[in-house]
């Protein structure tokens, strides 16, 4: 009997409700069951909803009135609703940008130190990335910066005597890889990047900045994917331009029609190259004369040298390399009077040297030079005088001196913060661009200067070129 009551016992359990319970079963239920203040929770429920009823009928009040009281719109803009549209490149509320204002006209540079060997250049921006001589000493620079606010590039062309103005063009690439201007000032050549498609040459006149023509002297196709890449261009004189290609060929050809006159097919193979630097856009293994009449060019084994007028080759150098051998060129120019050649290399295999060779320049016969120390890879050389060359730094605003007497080196060479070396010495010169303390517009942003080298370089010298010329330590 007893058992059978525990069962009912349990049975009566599940109808009542349990005074203790676990706590979880409690927090349950808690939620299950209606709370004593509902009353309470529906009053303030009704008075939340009233609220906000009022007071978005107070905001749509105020919303018409000060749209009621909006200026008519101003003929030929846009409505305030679509300029402030994020979808139209702009943020809520916020006023639309000024419109880029283009370069200007140069002003007229401070020439008071031409007489020094100084002259003001008309350039706003003060980085400078190239310069590029027409014409010899007494001819022409075509100075190349960054556009001051907009991509590309701008170049402004100076008289060297005088330091006018002759003419400025403006460039929307950011790929043009090389500058020439003609020995009388008159055109400029700009060669381009489109490697899939052929390099391209631009021709520009100076004295209004406007593209003559745009040619792709060595097209490439699908079916012609060997076709040689056009790596430098150069005018020989005011009517030829100059092209040379990766494999070691060159032509010639008229301007501004852009017709061929006579060249060479290039024969380099097995890996051999010719090559520009990147840095200072100056030849790594060959070279033109400034008279535009000799050409240096690398034949796999050595030099050969050649009259452009007639692309015959008028002498070579002995083979300084093998078959098999791997050498990398540094820098290689032309001495200003075009008497001798110069090229720094390095072999690799081994027993491989570091040398700085120098070359009759007609005849290919070796003059000086061999193997030097503590010069590194270069970024390229030039001539400073008829006995030294300096090895430009990456940055091209500094470098090694070298003496071709000892093929050892004399010192450093730089300019004042900020500046950029010439990359073609015109005579026995060093011409560069420095900058001053400040850039004033109308003073010019900077100053193209020229010196010539020291009577004497000794061990360590420092040579820094400033906006007050050459200063030797």
């Amino acid at each position: 009997m007893a058992r059978n009551r525990r069962s009912d016992d349990d049975d009566d359990d599940d109808d009542r409700p349990r005074r203790k319970r676990r706590r979880d079963d409690d927090d349950d239920d808690d939620y299950d069951r209606p709370s004593g203040g509902s009353g309470n929770g529906m009053l303030i429920g009704i008075a939340i909803v009233a609220g906000v009823l009022v007071f978005g009928g107070v905001a749509l009040l105020g919303i018409y009135f000060i749209r009621a009281e909006k200026p008519a719109p101003v003929a030929g803009e846009p409505p305030p609703e679509l300029a402030q549209n994020p979808m139209f490149g702009r943020l809520p509320m916020q006023p639309q940008p000024a419109p880029k204002p283009k370069d200007t006209p140069p002003p007229k540079p401070d020439q008071s130190r031409i007489a020094d060997g100084i002259i003001g250049l008309p350039s706003i921006n003060p980085y400078v990335s190239q310069i590029e001589f027409g014409g010899g000493p007494d001819g022409y620079a075509a100075i190349v910066c960054n556009k001051a606010r907009d991509i590309g590039k701008r170049i402004d062309i100076v008289k060297l005597a005088n330091g006018d103005v002759q003419g400025q063009v403006l460039t929307d690439s950011v790929t043009d890889t090389g500058y020439s201007l003609s020995p009388d000032g008159k055109l400029l050549a700009i060669l381009g990047s489109a490697p899939f498609e052929g390099n391209p040459v631009s021709l520009y006149t100076v004295a209004d900045g406007k593209e003559v023509s745009t040619t792709t002297l060595y097209p490439k196709k699908a079916d012609q994917v060997l076709v040689p890449d056009l790596i430098w261009v150069g005018f020989t004189s005011k009517d030829q331009l100059l092209s040379i290609t990766g494999d070691g060929g060159f032509d010639l050809w008229s301007v501004p029609g852009m017709k061929r006159t006579t060249g060479m097919k290039g024969a380099l193979k097995g890996g051999s190259h010719l090559g520009v630097n990147g840095f200072t856009h100056t030849p790594e293994n060959f070279s033109l004369s400034n008279d535009g009449k000799t050409l240096a060019l690398f034949n796999g084994m050595g030099f050969s040298f050649y009259d452009i007028a007639t692309a015959t080759e008028t002498g070579r150098t002995e083979d300084f390399m093998k078959a098999g051998e791997s050498t990398v060129f540094s820098g290689s120019a032309i001495s200003p009077d075009g008497k001798r050649f110069a090229c720094y290399f390095q072999k690799f295999e081994i027993g491989g040297t570091t040398e700085l060779r120098v070359w009759d320049a007609k005849t290919g016969k070796n003059v000086s030079g061999g193997p030097v120390t503590k010069a590194g890879f270069p970024a390229g050389l030039a001539w400073w005088g008829s006995n030294h060359v300096v090895f430009w730094d990456g940055a091209h605003a500094s470098g090694l001196v070298f003496s071709l007497e000892t093929g050892q080196a004399s010192g450093r060479l730089k300019t004042s913060i900020p500046g950029r070396f010439a990359t073609v010495l015109p005579d026995g010169q060093l011409w560069g661009v420095v900058g001053g303390s400040s850039y004033e517009p109308v003073k010019g942003a900077a100053f193209l200067v020229r010196a010539s080298p020291p009577a004497s370089l000794q061990p360590n010298t420092q040579c820094e070129l400033t906006p007050d010329g050459l200063k030797v330590k």
